[in-house]
């Protein structure tokens, strides 16, 4: 075995040749001078005339300027030639171990701790001849760090102590940590080794101001000795799949993966990249809703058969709207449907001639109304309030039973024979406990939009609303849930929503954008079927706490109403509604603030809302009119300036006190509905018509023969075409509240077509024989 060439040895050399000029003498610097001094003065007599470069203890940057027989190891003050210690003892805070060297070990003396503190990315950053074993540990926001391997605080250097650690790896073993003078953690001091070695290490830099902090990953390297490590951050950049929360958010590695492809399922693999696996949803081939099954094959969007719009009807004109789906406009009214020329088509219905009574006049404005059905869930139960909300479209009705445990929506059709038949009910795919799904409802087309204002996404009562397409005759698919962005704790996201072709409006009357439930409005646009972006958050100038705007919206092509009946103006409680309207850059902005002339205190105008073009009606549910709560509805017009203006008030001739009326209200061109929940304390529905000098008049009370104190009939009301759809909560034909809604059928009959008939006042009927008692 090789051994170190003792200072005797040296001395005989110097008479020969010298062990060092002078020059060499004087080029030591004092530090390094000092530290020789402390090893040498522990070893052997022989050594203690060791001189720098090369004896051991001596500074060094390699193996070069040290004894042929010694190597450069690393020292916490820095790299030093290594003693020998066969049997002699190493110096305090060394450790005597085995080496190799040329293939041959040695034993010398080493610094197991020189790494220590040193910033690292691994543990092969950590790893030198006294710590083979090196581990690179992640202390947090403090960073990445070299422990030392120990078994006891003794093992350990002053200011630090030997407890259990996880490296990066996942492994976990005891290290030496740095501590506190209480015994707590402490931070890391860089030692001229780590200066020297200049390893890099992670670590979170905080940065922004003290409103808006952000805590970025940066890269940590030591400076200078006796003060931590440097910690530097390029700050927040686009966020992208690799593990790090590149915008500082606190959140790694989302929505970094989105090609825009519906057909392939994104997500992110730090250590692969972004994944994009074929699935097979549902999908849009053709932008058209006019084919159905469009499914995902391969990561391509396949389409799939036609829409089979043939709704059987001798007296529609079937045909598929890219857009709007199926559609069946009557034919013209008397076209002859039975071969034998005794029917004939009345607004598209197929039935027996008619000759007008006696009792027919000249047309007016008075329309007869019949009940088609009533529609009453087969499974359903106590308190599920169906028909809390309504929507018809067509021959597509949607009734929301927000209390069927976490909500439901069920669907009904039109049969041939004038009966509505239930296809199908839906559900959210994760909705529970008091969701309250169904709190909202809106049908157009092939699309279903349901509200959950109770969903917990964002907070209890965030709130959240879901998307379902129409695949095929009878089936519904939920393609999409939307939160907003900036979802909050009872901001009851959902209570009302309306759909108008890609475009979607969303209320949260509880959000508080100005102060506590003030409430907002989203717009939402479809990108494709399953995704929708929020691109407006709608908030008025004005709001103030409790204001409730967003309860009641309706969408209108670029305008919307929301109604705020909580504002008080007026008084407290008196309301207003707010009109906006969307601007060339796509933005929203607020264009007009509604308030009634006789607007009063505890009103709640605003309470209920509709809009059709240049017109839009809302609802005063608690106006003292013809009585105390008897209600009301205003009907607003567009001007030509852009200006909208008070046009008609609209009052139930026979109201009674606490009717409610205006508590919903429906608009369709010249036809206006209004509801009165509470009338004779079960309900009832006004229907109103313009008249060609502007005013409105009131034209059929609605009610039901099966009527019930507290069914609140009329709580909602839809309209499309010729049909109308009334919920009633309260109805109990499945239990206390379970819940109902009906159709009916508003077909105008004109006497300017031979056979059909406008009624007198007090005769309805298709050919006004029904005389009321």
């Amino acid at each position: 075995m090789r051994r170190f060439v003792s200072m005797s040895v040296c001395l005989v050399l110097m008479l020969a040749a010298g062990c060092g000029s002078e020059q060499e003498k004087n080029s030591k610097s004092a530090a390094a001078d000092a530290s020789a001094q402390d090893i040498l003065a522990d070893s052997s007599a022989a050594d203690t005339s060791a001189q720098c470069p090369g004896a051991p203890g001596c500074p060094c940057g390699s193996d070069a300027p040290c004894d042929a027989d010694s190597q450069c190891l690393e020292r916490a003050e820095g790299s030093r030639c290594a003693l020998a210690c066969e049997s002699e003892a190493c110096p305090s805070g060394l450790n005597c171990a085995e080496i190799s060297q040329g293939g041959e070990s040695l034993k010398v003396c080493i610094d197991r701790s020189a790494r220590l503190c040193s910033p690292c990315r691994s543990n092969q950053d950590c790893v030198h001849p006294g710590a083979p074993d090196g581990r690179c540990l992640d202390l947090g926001p403090a960073g990445t760090v070299c422990g030392s391997s120990c078994a006891s605080d003794d093992d350990c250097p002053s200011g630090y102590g030997c407890s259990e650690a996880t490296d990066l790896e996942g492994k976990s073993a005891k290290q030496c940590q740095a501590i506190a003078a209480d015994g707590g953690a402490a931070a890391c001091t860089c030692t001229a080794n780590a200066v020297s070695l200049a390893l890099e290490g992670t670590c979170t830099a905080t940065l922004g101001d003290e409103s808006k902090p952000l805590s970025c990953l940066g890269t940590s390297q030591c400076k200078e000795a006796g003060k931590a490590a440097a910690c530097v951050s390029a700050g927040p950049t686009d966020e992208s799949c690799d593990g790090v929360d590149n915008d500082c958010d606190g959140q790694t590695d989302e929505q970094s993966c989105d090609d825009s492809n519906p057909c392939t399922t994104d997500s992110c693999d730090a250590a692969k990249g972004c994944q994009f696996a074929p699935n097979t949803d549902p999908c849009d081939a053709d932008g058209s809703v006019c084919t159905v099954k469009d499914t995902c094959d391969s990561g391509a969007c396949k389409a799939g058969s036609a829409l089979d719009c043939d709704d059987g009807n001798p007296c529609t004109t079937d045909s598929c709207d890219a857009a709007q789906g199926c559609q069946h406009p009557s034919v013209t009214n008397e076209t002859e449907c039975a071969a034998d020329g005794s029917k004939y088509c009345l607004v598209g219905k197929c039935i027996d001639k008619l000759k007008c009574p006696a009792d027919c006049k000249s047309p007016g404005s008075i329309i007869a109304t019949k009940q088609e059905d009533k529609l009453v869930a087969a499974d359903g139960a106590e308190y599920d309030a169906a028909g809390l909300a309504v929507s018809i479209f067509g021959d597509l009705a949607a009734v929301g039973a927000n209390g069927d445990g976490g909500g439901s929506v069920t669907i009904y059709a039109r049969q041939q024979d004038g009966s509505w038949a239930s296809t199908t009910k839906v559900v959210g795919s994760d909705t529970a406990g008091a969701d309250s799904f169904g709190c909202s409802v809106v049908i157009n087309g092939d699309r279903l939009v349901v509200g959950a204002c109770g969903d917990d996404d964002k907070g209890a009562s965030s709130g959240s609303v879901y998307i379902f397409k129409r695949q095929g005759k009878g089936s519904w698919t939920q393609v999409a849930k939307l939160v907003a962005a900036d979802g909050e704790v009872s901001g009851r996201f959902g209570k009302a929503v309306d759909l108008s072709g890609d475009r979607l409006l969303v209320g949260a009357y509880g959000a508080s954008p100005k102060a506590k439930s003030s409430g907002a409005a989203y717009i939402f646009e479809a990108q494709s079927i399953t995704k929708w972006k929020q691109m407006d958050k709608l908030v008025p100038a004005d709001g103030k706490a409790y204001d409730n705007f967003g309860k009641a919206v309706s969408l209108s092509g670029n305008r919307v109403v929301v109604g705020a009946a909580g504002v008080d103006d007026k008084g407290d409680g008196s309301g207003a509604a707010y009109v906006f309207e969307r601007q060339p850059t796509g933005t929203w902005s607020e264009v007009g603030k509604l308030i009634p002339a006789s607007n009063a205190a505890g009103d709640s105008f605003g309470a209920s809302v509709a809009i059709d073009g240049d017109r839009l009606i809302a609802g005063a549910e608690s106006a003292d009119t013809k009585a105390q709560y008897a209600g009301a509805a205003f009907i607003y017009e567009r001007q030509s300036d852009g200006k909208w203006t008070e046009a008609s008030k609209l009052v139930a001739s026979d109201g009674v006190k606490a009717s409610a009326c205006g508590t919903s209200v429906a608009l369709s061109g010249n036809r206006a509905l209004v509801g009165c929940d509470n009338d004779a304390t079960f309900g009832a529905v006004y229907l109103y018509s313009r008249q060609k000098d502007g005013l409105w008049a009131e034209g059929t009370k609605i009610t039901t023969a099966d009527g019930a104190k507290s069914d609140y009939f009329g709580v909602s009301v839809s309209m499309s075409a010729n049909r109308i759809l009334v919920g009633a909560f309260g109805d109990d034909d499945k239990g206390t509240s379970s819940g109902s809604a009906y159709v009916f059928d508003l077909g105008q009959y004109s006497c300017t077509n031979p056979g059909s008939c406008t009624c007198k006042a007090g005769f309805s009927g298709p050919d006004c024989s029904i005389k009321a008692p």
